[in-house]
């Protein structure tokens, strides 16, 4: 039985904002992560966010 595989769900915003996050050659703790936990903040309403790289990291 095969199952089919779902496709991401992308826009060409989507890969534009990919494009310039590898074009400004900061692939890690870069502006991007900055606004990402700025925003992550005042949609939860905390004053502090850490984004870590996957759940393990966050549980240690």
């Amino acid at each position: 039985m095969l199952i089919p595989m779902s496709l991401p769900e992308t826009d060409e915003a989507d890969v534009q904002a990919v494009a310039d996050v590898i074009r400004s050659g900061r692939l890690a703790l870069g502006p991007q992560l900055e606004a990402f936990e700025a925003l992550h903040c005042e949609y939860v309403g905390v004053k502090h966010a850490l984004a870590v790289s996957a759940g393990m990291v966050a549980s240690q």
